[in-house]
């Protein structure tokens, strides 16, 4: 399905029917989703990723600035997510099925849903897994690695500790440059939006 076409599909006012092609009359869910005031589909997951890596990439570098206990657990976890979040925003760009964790992902966004089962639910591919895709992909490209496994690790094992036991490593201060690294290298090979992503993620 065009993506163009598939981006036109929105909730109707009312009783939240969705667009009056029957190919998606069996579906009991809105193929859109409201955050922020705005509202989103499959096609727009891009720029929604985008915007919230900025957002998470933005707070991890204030609250490091505070140089507190505190203040580093958040920066690991958002400066983590944040490197997450925009690498699933250039897999997006690419192709949004190389975000998906399982078929059925795949054709939620892709936007072919006339091959969804009654109450379809989306899992994405998380952590290492899309890193290293990404990594693959640009240096496949440019003929250059972007980043190393070291500072990939780095980024991962600092959020992972932050939010699953509130610790950071010694040696793994150095999150925050390794994050910021891995965003660089991103930046070129996703979707631009006129949107400088360090100033707008420190609104």
């Amino acid at each position: 399905m065009d993506q163009n076409n598939f981006a036109s599909f929105r909730l109707e006012s009312g009783n939240g029917a969705l667009s009056s092609d029957p190919r998606y009359l069996h579906l009991d869910w809105p193929l859109a989703w409201e955050y922020d005031g705005e509202l989103y589909d499959f096609a727009g997951l891009t720029m929604h990723l985008w915007r919230a890596s900025s957002y998470m990439m933005g707070e991890a570098i204030k609250r490091a600035q505070e140089k507190t206990t505190a203040g580093n657990l958040i920066s690991a976890v958002s400066c983590g997510t944040a490197v997450e979040l925009l690498t699933k925003a250039f897999l997006a760009y690419v192709n949004p099925g190389l975000v998906a964790a399982d078929t059925i992902s795949t054709l939620l966004l892709s936007g072919e849903v006339e091959y969804l089962p009654q109450h379809p639910k989306l899992r994405t591919r998380m952590g290492a897994d899309v890193l290293s895709s990404a990594r693959s992909m640009i240096e496949a490209k440019t003929s250059t690695s972007p980043w190393t496994q070291l500072q990939q690790e780095l980024v991962l094992e600092a959020r992972n500790s932050a939010a699953h036991l509130g610790l950071l490593r010694k040696d793994g201060a150095d999150f925050m440059s390794a994050g910021i690294v891995i965003i660089e290298a991103l930046l070129p090979h996703t979707e631009q939006y006129n949107v400088d992503y360090w100033t707008h993620g420190a609104q």
